[in-house]
C-alpha cells in the first residue's frame, strides 16, 4: 500500500494503481489515471458521514482549482474565512460543509446546474431584489413571462 500524501490528506493510502521505480537512486512513483483518484477522494469526502474537517475542505477548494477569494465568492463569504477553516481556527459552518460537498458533486456530474445558479447569484445586484416577476398559464402550465 502507498501512502498518498500527494493529496494533501493525511488518510489516504493507495492499495494499487500505482508503480514504483527507481531512477538514480530515488523512488519515483507513477500513477495510473491521477484525476480518478482525485474524484475518487473527493466522492469519498462528500459521502462520508461526518462534517469534513479542514483538510478535506481544502482538498475539495483545490479540486475546484479555485482559490480562497474566488471560492468565497461562490459562498458569499470573505477570503479570510477560507484561510480561517482551512487552518482549522474556526470551524467549517455546517451549510458552507454542505454547499461545497453539493457543488462538486454536481461539478462532476453534467446534468445538475446548482453551479451555473450559484454564479449567476454571485452576480446578482441588490437592485434586482423587488424586480417584477410576472407569471402566466400558458396551456395549463404556469410559467415566468420573458420581459
Amino acid at each position: 500500500m502507498h501512502h498518498y500524501t500527494e493529496s494533501g490528506l493525511d488518510n489516504i493510502y493507495l492499495v494499487n494503481g500505482y508503480e514504483i521505480t527507481l531512477v538514480d537512486g530515488e523512488e519515483c512513483i507513477s500513477y495510473t489515471g491521477f484525476e480518478q483518484i482525485q474524484r475518487a477522494i473527493g466522492v469519498t469526502i462528500c459521502n462520508q458521514n461526518s462534517w469534513m474537517n479542514a483538510q478535506q475542505f481544502k482538498f475539495l477548494r483545490k479540486e475546484f482549482q479555485l482559490t480562497q477569494s474566488a471560492l468565497g465568492r461562490l459562498l458569499f463569504c470573505d477570503r479570510q474565512s477560507i484561510a480561517r477553516w482551512e487552518k482549522s481556527e474556526t470551524a467549517i459552518p455546517p451549510l458552507v460543509d454542505i454547499t461545497l460537498r453539493a457543488l462538486y458533486l454536481e461539478s462532476i456530474n453534467e446534468d445538475s446546474h446548482v453551479r451555473l445558479t450559484i454564479d449567476s447569484l454571485a452576480d446578482a445586484e441588490i437592485a434586482d431584489l423587488n424586480k417584477e416577476i410576472r407569471i402566466e398559464n400558458k396551456d395549463g402550465k404556469w410559467q415566468a413571462v420573458v420581459a
